[in-house]
């Protein structure tokens, strides 16, 4: 029986001890059956012993369900502990994390981030702030797009590592260069490279990078067909913390036409240089140097027996003909100038003058 249930019938009957009550429920019990009592106390006494076994069986069900209930309450202590603790943990973590963002946007922008400025909480100061610096970030992303859509358009651009792998080539590079953006990724730039150039310029040009230092010069590649074309280049490398270079930029502009005019010219100059030299005449042209006249114009020629040019213009003739005893300066009495005779005619090409004193 439970000890609780069995305290409380001991001092209600006044039973000496608990071994008396088995005594007492069977005395009960046989007095149930004495005759002239009432059927509703015969009863009583004859289930009184039942009665106060299903007592106690409540009594040890509401002691298993107080411990139960106290056990859970201990578990939601501690779990309640636990879950404090994590609390805790986590506002350490957001304050730690919010002086962080402070410390980072007053970096960034240059000013002192305080919780109130703006109104609200500091999270929501701070949250603001990196909207802020968020949409200033984008408008600065937006404008460096339009700035290299702008360079794209013009230039030839590629970005190479420090062992000159191309990393990043533009539409321009792979249109002139005739390879797919696929094909020139992780290749060298040896792979448009041309037999125009010695290996000391290359090495000179890696140098100069290699140093940190700007390199410009005009480099002739060749495309995926073998056809030449000429760039007007700028190396700019890139520098890390230490300044030493992790990546190189190479800013190109097409000058293949300019080239084809210059080797045009020249040999249009040089066409013409041999023209005059088979004439069997003389032949002169004055001014500075700035390119041969016109071929026997009257006011740039001489043939024997003629008017000498006017004093004025003798100093500054130049000798075009190359030819073996033409082109000498004029005969001494035909010579208006005194200059002529003391001085050579001007001009890299120039002879030296046969009426000059020894």
């Amino acid at each position: 029986m439970h000890r609780t249930l069995l305290r409380q019938i001991k001092r209600a009957l006044l039973l000496p001890d608990a071994d008396a009550l088995p005594t007492l429920l069977e005395a009960a019990k046989s007095a149930s059956s004495l005759p002239g009592l009432d059927v509703r106390v015969a009863n009583l006494l004859a289930n009184i012993g039942p009665l106060l076994d299903r007592i106690a069986a409540t009594y040890e069900q509401a002691d298993r369900d107080l411990d139960l209930r106290t056990r859970s309450l201990e578990l939601s202590s501690a779990e309640l502990g636990d879950a404090n603790r994590r609390l805790r943990e986590n506002l350490d973590a957001h304050g730690r994390a919010v002086q962080s963002l402070r410390e980072t946007a007053s970096g960034m922008i240059g000013l002192q981030v305080d919780a109130g400025s703006g109104g609200g909480t500091e999270l929501e100061a701070l949250s603001r702030l990196i909207a802020q610096l968020v949409s200033d970030r984008e408008k600065q992303r937006h404008h460096q797009s339009n700035l290299e859509f702008a360079l794209d358009q013009h230039a030839i651009v590629s970005i190479t590592d420090t062992d000159g792998r191309i990393l990043y080539a533009n539409d321009r590079f792979c249109a002139i260069s005739g390879y797919s953006r696929e094909e020139l990724m992780g290749r060298n730039h040896r792979l448009v490279k041309s037999l125009r150039h010695p290996p000391e310029f290359f090495a000179e040009m890696w140098q100069a990078i290699a140093n940190g230092e700007v390199w410009r010069g005009e480099i002739c590649n060749r495309n995926k067909d073998g056809r030449e074309y000429w760039v007007s280049a700028t190396i700019v490398p890139f520098l890390d913390e230490q300044g030493r270079p992790y990546q190189y930029i190479a800013i190109r502009t097409d000058i293949t036409a300019s080239k084809e005019a210059e080797r045009q010219l020249e040999d249009q100059l040089r066409f013409s240089r041999q023209l005059m030299d088979a004439v069997p005449v003389p032949v002169y042209y004055t001014g500075a140097a700035t390119g041969p006249s016109p071929p026997n114009s009257p006011s740039r020629t001489w043939r024997p027996g003629s008017a000498p040019p006017p004093s004025n213009s003798c100093p500054r003739r130049r000798r075009v003909s190359t030819r073996p005893g033409i082109g000498n300066c004029w005969p001494p009495a035909e010579c208006r100038t005194t200059r002529c005779r003391t001085r050579a005619p001007t001009g890299p090409a120039a002879p030296t003058c046969t009426t000059r004193p020894a």
